[in-house]
């Protein structure tokens, strides 16, 4: 709990879904935020802090085009969450990646599409525009 509630301020204005790249300036700052966010995650805590934590990183990483980051807090999302697998975590960690790889020139369509798929299914429309736009160029 204690995570989530100092997390929470300090990467709200550098993340989350359907948010355009934070100014330069910014980026220090979401990191900073990122790796006291990484270092109270290292504290107890419970698994929501983790997913919180995790989606909204990956989400300022996109953003940032570090597409390293990205697999790698898909890694920890997907790990912190193994004993509680859920499917919005498959769809986040999925998603994360298949971002990551388009991102890097490594674009997956099928990856690409099977997440649009799930986001318009989920009817979660803050993802539709960086999927759609990563599918297309991927044709």
């Amino acid at each position: 709990m204690v995570a989530q509630q100092r997390c929470r301020p300090a990467l709200r204005a550098t993340a989350g879904p359907g948010r355009e790249s934070a100014p330069r300036r910014e980026r220090r700052r979401a990191g900073a935020a990122l790796a006291e966010g990484e270092r109270l995650l290292r504290e107890e805590c419970v698994a929501h802090c983790h997913l919180a934590f995790y989606h909204w990183g990956i989400d300022a990483l996109l953003d940032a085009r570090e597409w390293e980051g990205v697999d790698r807090y898909a890694d920890l999302l997907e790990g912190a969450m193994r004993d509680e697998p859920l499917p919005v975590v498959e769809l986040l960690v999925a998603r994360a990646r298949a971002l990551a790889a388009a991102g890097r020139g490594e674009a997956d369509p099928a990856a690409l599409a099977a997440c649009l798929d799930r986001v318009r299914a989920w009817d979660l429309t803050a993802y539709l525009p960086s999927l759609e736009a990563a599918l297309a160029a991927a044709a």
